[in-house]
């Protein structure tokens, strides 16, 4: 029980306060946890965030459940998980409850503002990813070619194509990609690992086949889908949330950029994302229970994989060919994500010439004097504010 409240303790003050994205999440991780409570070596925790970013999922997230199931087995990891995320939750369903009361001018000043600060942060994301994931010319064409396929077809099934094809290419193509060291790896039970990564195709396959018409096995499986397919960061969910649940009509691409906005400027996983969308949801599956409903279903899958891949962690980092697919996945998703940057990002927030300085400028911000992304929503969203009150003057 001590075990468990102090893993809930250090896990909810990181919830509070980790601000900046995976990268850095993983970051305060390693120094809480490797630095100054020393629950695992340099070594193991390298390979948890190894095997994190090699598998789909929210990567940060999946880190701080695979540290709190290496130190108190399942609970840890559950109580790891819900101490992390449950200060984002709590922000991001406070304002989806504000939002819609909110009207006039100064709703549209702000979530304006927050649209624009998202091309600023994408575009941000993007060239990140496409320097750690396209480090030759085969990867950088194999990323273009993504983008053109996803912006010319679109919707979850061309994005699942883009990235089961990447996968086929980095399988034949990429031979050198390099072997990640193998350290200690936590103890599972195989049977167990081939039932979850049963559990995990099985509510796959559900969840793409259902229709456009929502309810609440369809919402489920919406969010279980996106959950399932991002690789490469929380940033990638981002297209497929949109092809999931803008194109079949249930939130309409405004709102789902504001949310995308809302996200950002709360610490914690970016995922919860999936909270605010929730919560939206119309003809009555909106709400908290939507919202839970919808943040549950999209940590579950990685969640899942975690588990299940522990056992053959040691094993598939031998395989070469898994390598190649991985890196060709990860090129795949630069370009899936780049294609995002235009629809519906671009098309929705650079409405006027005053927007595209505005996104230019935050641009500017992060790129070349590094602020961060809560920085460059203050900016936006006081330039929109400041706008409104000068024309209503």
């Amino acid at each position: 029980m001590a075990s468990l409240i102090e893993i809930f303790h250090l896990f909810f003050r990181l919830g509070c306060t980790s601000f900046g994205g995976p990268a850095a999440h993983i970051g305060f991780f390693h120094k809480t946890f490797v630095d100054e409570h020393r629950w695992l070596s340099n070594e193991q925790y390298a390979a948890i965030v190894a095997l994190c970013q090699f598998l789909p999922g929210p990567a940060s997230s999946q880190v701080g459940f695979a540290i709190g199931y290496h130190r108190a087995g399942l609970l840890g990891a559950i109580c790891a998980f819900i101490a992390f995320t449950a200060p984002s939750i709590a922000l991001i369903l406070v304002f989806a409850m504000v939002t819609p009361l909110l009207a006039g001018p100064i709703d549209s000043a702000i979530t304006h503002g927050l649209k624009v600060a998202a091309i600023a942060i994408v575009v941000h994301a993007v060239w990140g990813m496409q320097k750690s994931l396209t480090t030759d010319t085969p990867k950088r064409i194999l990323a273009i070619l993504s983008a053109v396929f996803v912006m010319l077809y679109g919707g979850v099934s061309g994005q699942l194509i883009i990235i089961v094809g990447g996968a086929a290419i980095g399988w034949l193509l990429f031979k050198s990609e390099p072997t990640i060291s193998k350290t200690s790896q936590l103890p599972a039970s195989k049977m167990v690992s081939s039932l979850l990564l049963a559990a995990f195709a099985i509510l796959l396959a559900i969840s793409l086949l259902q229709p456009d018409s929502l309810n609440w096995v369809s919402l489920f499986g919406a969010f279980y889908q996106s959950g399932a397919l991002v690789f490469g960061g929380g940033h990638v969910a981002l297209p497929l949330l949109d092809a999931a649940v803008v194109s079949p009509g249930w939130v309409e691409p405004d709102t789902f950029l504001t949310g995308y906005g809302a996200a950002q400027a709360v610490p914690g996983p970016m995922f919860t994302l999936a909270t605010y969308l929730g919560a939206l949801m119309p003809n009555g599956y909106g709400g908290v229970i939507g919202a839970l409903v919808a943040t549950f279903a999209i940590f579950l899958p990685g969640f899942i994989l975690i588990l299940a891949v522990l056992p053959w962690w040691s094993r598939l980092l031998n395989y070469q060919p898994l390598r190649g697919a991985v890196a060709g996945v990860n090129a795949a998703v630069v370009g899936i994500l780049a294609a995002a940057l235009y629809s519906p990002i671009a098309v929705n927030a650079l409405l006027s010439p005053i927007d595209w300085l505005l996104a230019a400028f935050s641009i500017l911000l992060m790129m070349r004097f590094k602020l961060s992304a809560l920085w460059v929503l203050g900016v936006c969203v006081s330039c929109h504010l400041g706008i409104a009150l000068i024309v209503s003057l």
